[in-house]
């Protein structure tokens, strides 16, 4: 199952756009780029979701393939990103909503180790319950391909990508309807 976001329906469109370029624009850098972007599909629905292990709020490792047999949003987050700490509160309503059905949190912040001691205070300020762990040197985040922030994947409880990008009142309608067949 997927739910597909606004961004992947056009894909399409401009997979379309790219393809009626002339062949000089394509094979140019910023084409061959473009190229890369529209036709990777590493992290495309139904894809498994590259495994990683990284220190938690403790220095302990967590690692991704820790969560099999549960569903994971996996939240990428830093604590100098307004719209990040926005999207806090929905996820809490979500967590707290299906917690108990298998939903888990994994919190990936993208913060640099000078700002370690503010990603913690964010973390007891809002009171986020869930698994919290730090990319301090971004590996996680070239692999995610994350350019901005927040950055969301659903996963399924086998690992599989089956949404993306799922913010506000989107992550509650898809997981509604994940937890409807249930």
């Amino acid at each position: 199952m997927g739910i597909a976001t606004d961004k992947e329906k056009n894909i399409a469109e401009l997979k379309g756009f790219y393809e009626g370029l002339p062949g000089i624009y394509k094979s140019a850098y910023y084409g061959r780029r473009i190229k890369k972007l529209l036709y990777d599909e590493t992290l495309s629905l139904g894809k498994m979701a590259p495994d990683f292990s990284l220190p938690d709020t403790t220095g302990h490792a967590v690692s991704l393939s820790s969560f099999r047999g549960k569903y994971v949003f996996l939240d990428f987050w830093a604590s100098w990103c307004g719209p990040c700490l926005k999207e806090n509160k929905f996820i809490k309503q979500a967590w707290q909503m299906y917690k108990n059905k298998g939903l888990v949190v994994l919190a990936v912040s993208i913060d640099s180790p000078e700002s370690k001691d503010k990603w913690l205070g964010m973390i007891r300020n809002d009171q986020l319950p869930w698994a919290q762990v730090i990319d301090d040197e971004n590996k996680i985040k070239r692999m995610y391909k994350v350019v901005s922030i927040p950055k969301n994947f659903l996963l399924d409880p086998e690992g599989r990508i089956i949404a993306k990008d799922l913010r506000g009142t989107r992550l509650d309608a898809a997981l509604a309807k994940v937890f409807e067949r249930e």
